[in-house]
Formats: C-alpha cells, structure tokens, sequence
C-alpha cells in the first residue's frame, strides 16, 4: 500500500533569499535546534552546474511506539534525506534512507521550489510512502507523514528567522 500526501510551504522571503542561504553552515547550525531532534547534519554538499545534491542526517528525539522499537531495533527514530536540486528549473527530487527494511517501508518524493508574490516563495513536495505489511506498514506510513509534516511546519518558521536576520530585517 502507498501513502501519498502533499507539504505545501509558504515562506516570507523570496526564492533569491532561499537559494542564498540553502548551503549556508549558520543555518543548518539554526536548524539542528529544531523542537524535537535530537540531531540534524547537513553533508555530500555539491554542485556541478545547474544541479545542486546534499544530504541531511536527522535524529528525533521523541521515543518510538513499542511496535516500531520492535521493528527497527531502536528507541528513536534516525534516518538521512537525499536531495537532488535542477536550479534552473527548481525542481527537486529526495529519497529517504531510515532504520526500516525496504520491504518495510519507501520514502521517496518531489517537489519544487515556486515564487509566491515579489517577496515570498513556496516550496511543495509531494511524498510517497510504500510499505508492503498491512498492519505495522499502516502505522509507519501515519508516524512518517505526521513527522514529516510537523518538521517541515517547524523548518518553515525557523528558516525565515534565521534568513531575516542575517539579511538584517525584522523578524
């Protein structure tokens, strides 16, 4: 069974801000305080032309259900997201690497990055999630996107702070 789902993202900075600061060492330092992780790591930063790929290693904090710790092995959930970037289309894609046996569990998606207004943007993914067991693939698939949903929100917000005061504006 496949779970798919939309996170549609406004931000109050234009995509020129966004872009800027994407790669920026303050900023993933800014992020990795996020409510909730217990780590988040930015690496395999690169670009060759248009394209733009990094990886990002996230650790929540939070302790899982007892039938997921059984799954996985682990009291907490760690995973890494691939991001592949076209910056002249916009255009992303990401997979997910987690604890959980591909048999298990997929995550993968797409999204894009679009201007909204002269001063904000968004950025819309659209996430699919697989898992092949019914009953503990349904569980994981509603802990994933519920997760996934709730970090970007958070990421949102603390994105903008950090990207308007270095710009040297007014929260």
């Amino acid at each position: 069974m496949t779970q798919r789902f939309e996170i549609d993202t406004l931000y109050t900075v234009s995509i020129d801000k966004c872009l800027k600061y994407m790669a920026d060492e303050g900023l993933n330092e800014h992020l990795s305080s996020l409510p909730g992780l217990s780590h988040r790591r930015v690496s395999a930063l690169k670009s060759n032309g248009v394209i733009r790929e990094w990886s990002v290693d996230v650790g929540w904090g939070e302790t899982l259900p007892e039938l997921v710790r059984r799954v996985i092995g682990q009291e907490h959930l760690h995973w890494t997201q691939s991001f592949r970037m076209n910056l002249d289309t916009l255009r992303m894609t990401f997979d997910v690497s987690h604890p959980f046996p591909s048999a298990v569990l997929e995550v993968s998606g797409e999204g894009h990055l679009s201007a909204c207004g002269t001063e904000g943007c968004r950025v819309c993914l659209r996430v699919s999630i697989t898992s092949r067991l019914p009953v503990v693939g349904r569980r994981l698939e509603t802990l994933v996107a519920q997760k996934a949903k709730e970090t970007m929100e958070t990421d949102a917000a603390y994105r903008q702070d950090y990207i308007r005061k270095m710009e040297g504006e007014d929260p």
